[in-house]
């Protein structure tokens, strides 16, 4: 009998992958309940498949092409799951790509940043410690954005990997260790970017031993679109922000204003 259940009967997400990704959509697998299919379509990087401006800008202008075809999976959700290519442009770019998907797909879309952003949000993010593979003209894109939506970048270590394909590269360990290195007790979270790095393996573990939330790419795309379809799953073993099981009382727009006035008092 259970053989002849439909894979996705309880939702469907589909993934907008950057086309040198290996890591975003086995993270998803991981971490599906029972009845939650993810299915993905690639957007094209450009022929550098490098962590750049240039590439991240080329990469967008691909978009729709992606979106099209993945329209026929009769996904419920879209989440472009790039959380460089979704801050690159400064605070409010991940509205803009939200906007061009929704209007073309007809069904609720995110980025990983606006996903990173409500999960900030619900656990309570002001000072964040951050771990990124990107080169420092990238992070520093990272930090105005945000910045801009009002959270304090108070250190940040990173790989420093031009190359897309190193940042898969990367351990679970090396980026545990990482972590450990970007920690301050300035920080009341820790964010590590990119949906390329297998971070979900030691969101859990960095929890524990540093006493403060931990938010990661792949994680908080996969719990922001789960909420989005309606279900509130607790999926165990990646960080306490599966324990929410609500998406932010305000929407996305209106916290990030709140959040943009009072910026300046942070301090």
């Amino acid at each position: 009998m259970r053989g002849e259940i439909m894979y996705g009967w309880r939702g469907r997400i589909g993934l907008l992958v950057p086309s040198g990704n290996n890591t975003n959509e086995p993270d998803f697998f991981r971490m599906a309940p029972e009845g939650v299919a993810s299915h993905a379509s690639r957007v094209y990087w450009g022929e550098k498949l490098e962590s750049s401006v240039e590439a991240l800008q080329e990469a967008l202008k691909h978009l729709e092409a992606a979106v099209i075809p993945l329209m026929h999976a009769r996904v419920k959700v879209m989440v472009y799951a790039c959380t460089s290519g979704s801050f690159i442009e400064g605070a409010g770019h991940d509205i803009e790509i939200i906007h061009r998907i929704e209007k073309l797909a007809g069904v609720p879309a995110l980025t990983t940043t606006t996903a990173c952003l409500e999960a900030m949000q619900v656990l309570g993010f002001r000072r964040m410690a951050v771990v990124t593979p990107y080169p420092d003209v990238v992070n520093e894109r990272l930090r105005a954005f945000f910045e801009g939506n009002g959270i304090e970048v108070v250190s940040l270590e990173t790989f420093d990997q031009p190359s897309v394909w190193a940042h898969a590269d990367n351990s679970p360990e090396s980026i545990y260790q990482m972590a450990r290195q970007a920690y301050t007790d300035k920080a009341d979270g820790l964010f590590i970017s990119c949906t390329q790095l297998r971070a979900i393996d030691v969101a859990d573990q960095l929890e524990q031993d540093l006493g403060i939330p931990v938010v990661t790419a792949n994680q908080a795309s996969f719990w922001a679109a789960l909420r989005r379809i309606g279900l509130k799953d607790r999926v165990k073993g990646f960080g306490r922000l599966f324990e929410i099981e609500e998406l932010p009382n305000a929407s996305s727009a209106q916290w990030r204003k709140s959040a943009k006035a009072s910026a300046g008092a942070l301090g």
